[in-house]
């Protein structure tokens, strides 16, 4: 009685020994090289893409109204070019984020949130734009279609950015989701902005900045559920 007891099934035994083989041939098995492109690569490419999208874009707008607008408000040309570096900076913060064993320095990130915070304050200047609040038909013109235009065009780049993230293997992948959705949005909103005639203050927060952080926000929250390794 007590050896069929401690005897152990047959069918325990071949499992076992069907275990044993699957483990060992997948051993042996030489591993599969890391067919991944180089965070500067990925970063390059994706930057090379959105130039050609942008000039296509800003070429489909014509350069009449553009002249006009600028020629009206100077300064804008300032502000894009502070939209532009901080698109550069937050999306190479977003792909060396993503490969790990790389990251940016302290000093960099000192200087993507100073890009950050000149953008966000610029409009608040009266030199620059018209008055924050004043004649609030100004202010409310065109900001549904504005931001709309912003958040789908932002969320096309985004799901290429996204995809080519989610193929890494980010540390944290919030703080990378963050960054890529804010690169991507500001994209739209360069976009956007190229060919909109309303420089008013406040239009140009609440319909064209605004929208850009708060989808930074849901991207921060989608990449901890996509690009988490």
């Amino acid at each position: 009685m007590k050896k069929n007891q401690n005897k152990i099934p047959k069918s325990a035994l071949n499992a076992e020994k069907l275990h044993r083989q699957v483990v060992g041939r997948l051993l042996a098995q030489p591993l599969a090289p890391n067919r991944r492109l180089a965070a500067p690569l990925q970063w390059g490419l994706w930057i090379l893409i959105i130039l050609v999208a942008v000039g296509m874009m800003a070429l489909s707008m014509g350069t009449r109204s553009l002249k006009q607008g600028y020629s009206t408000h100077p300064s804008g040309l300032i502000f894009l070019l502070l939209a532009l570096a901080l698109t550069v900076m937050t999306s190479w913060e977003a792909f060396a984020s993503s490969i790990p064993g790389r990251r940016t320095s302290s000093g960099y990130k000192l200087t993507a949130c100073l890009t950050l915070g000149a953008l966000a304050l610029f409009p608040f200047f009266p030199p620059h734009f018209g008055g924050l609040w004043q004649q609030s038909e100004e202010v409310m013109a065109g900001s549904l279609k504005c931001a709309v235009s912003i958040f789908t065009l932002g969320l096309m780049v985004w799901a290429g950015m996204a995809w080519m993230l989610s193929r890494n293997a980010a540390v944290r992948p919030g703080w990378t989701g963050a960054c890529s959705g804010l690169a991507a949005f500001m994209v739209g909103a360069i976009i956007i902005q190229w060919g909109c005639p309303n420089w008013h203050s406040g239009h140009l927060w609440v319909s064209h900045l605004l929208p850009v952080a708060v989808a930074a926000g849901l991207t921060a929250y989608l990449g901890k559920r996509w690009f988490f390794q």
